[in-house]
């Protein structure tokens, strides 16, 4: 990549190499690029293999609401159970977000991904085995303009067990659950063996009924 590759024009616009385009997407663009240049080794790509997902191929509108703040302040948090098929380290997790709000009224935090462990209900549990983050600047500015899967990568991989039952919880440090928060999709189509979870306004897990569940993508290094 080119050591200068943004000249900043007005109205929020900059030129990236020879093209003007929107700040934001400038930014989208080059983290893709950093991502890429990232996971190559060698001069060839790595691999990702999808070990547990939920993506039925349909998009339903249905999404919840994450921040941390308001008032009285709240902490709520998302999160999805899923259960490994193979022994083996999460390099990523992929979530289907967007920006939530006022229209495009966006966080001033990123989004934090985490993989835990659960209880005997299934509830995300204390042990926290790896975390995450997806930048704020990545993730669609609002429901109108559609959600998107965005991409959290572990730099310490984290190891799973085949049969044991994890949580994937998505949390904020910002945002109030009226102008702000994010939003994360889920749907009733599919088969998919999950559970839904939310934290209510005490913080306490509470489990949706079954049959709903967060879009979601846990990758493992390919062989």
């Amino acid at each position: 990549m080119p050591d200068k590759v943004l000249v900043f024009k007005e109205n929020g616009t900059v030129v990236l190499e020879d093209r003007l385009v929107p700040l934001e997407n400038a930014v989208a663009e080059l983290g893709a690029r950093v991502e890429k240049l990232e996971s190559e080794g060698g001069g060839e790509t790595e691999e990702l293999v999808v070990e547990q997902q939920y993506d039925p191929g349909t998009y339903d509108k249905g999404a919840n609401n994450i921040f941390c703040g308001g008032t009285p302040v709240q902490d709520i948090r998302k999160a999805m159970n899923f259960t490994p098929s193979v022994d083996h380290e999460i390099v990523a997790v992929d979530v289907r977000v967007a920006h939530g709000g006022n229209a495009h009224i966006t966080m001033d935090c990123d989004l934090i991904v985490e993989v835990r462990n659960t209880d005997s209900s299934g509830a995300p549990g204390p042990n926290l085995l790896g975390s995450a983050t997806i930048s704020k600047d990545i993730i669609p500015k609002s429901w109108a303009d559609g959600l998107a899967f965005c991409r959290a990568k572990f730099y310490v991989p984290v190891k799973v067990l085949a049969g044991a039952q994890y949580a994937i919880v998505c949390r904020a440090d910002g945002g109030d659950g009226n102008n702000t928060h994010y939003i994360w999709n889920y749907s009733g189509s599919g088969t998919y063996d999950g559970r839904m979870w939310t934290t209510d306004y005490k913080g306490k897990w509470v489990r949706f009924p079954a049959g709903w569940n967060y879009y979601f993508k846990e990758f493992m290094q390919s062989a």
